[in-house]
């Protein structure tokens, strides 16, 4: 499975007002979650996977990530903030483009496949540029499609 296969427009949010990376991190962990304390098992398990490395590929990129869900299915969320935030990043840019993804709490090796493919495409800078200019979700997915 690829990371367009798992995005869906209404899981885009374009120029979001966030101020800090633990409020990205409840506003994500809320747009993903849909039932019952899932969305505080989300943001848990973001705050867990920090704490063992951050999670930002620099450029002012990242991919926070964490294993929440009890269900099968992978869900995933872009954000992409107004300003950047300040996200403890190694390269100390601010982080401006977010893609997200809540795991189910059983390992399965596709999960990592996920991740490189969200990781190779953000690392490609014509990619991110264009991601920063697409004035809405229709377009954004126009753009990941063109990068798989």
């Amino acid at each position: 499975m690829r990371l367009i296969d798992l995005l869906e427009e209404q899981d885009i949010v374009l120029n979001a007002p966030i101020s800090s990376k633990k409020r990205l991190f409840e506003e994500i962990a809320r747009k993903l979650g849909k039932k019952d304390g899932e969305a505080r098992a989300i943001y848990d398990s973001f705050i867990q996977r920090e704490k063992r490395g951050n999670t930002s590929l620099g450029n002012g990129v990242a991919i926070p990530h964490g294993q929440a869900l009890d269900s099968s299915d992978t869900r995933v969320a872009l954000f992409r903030l107004k300003k950047g935030v300040d996200y403890e990043s190694p390269d100390n840019i601010d982080v401006d483009t977010v893609i997200a993804m809540a795991f189910p709490r059983q390992n399965d090796p596709e999960h990592e496949k996920i991740l490189q493919d969200a990781a190779r495409m953000l690392r490609n800078h014509r990619t991110h540029r264009e991601l920063n200019n697409a004035r809405n979700a229709e377009e954004v997915l126009a753009v990941l499609s063109q990068s798989t």
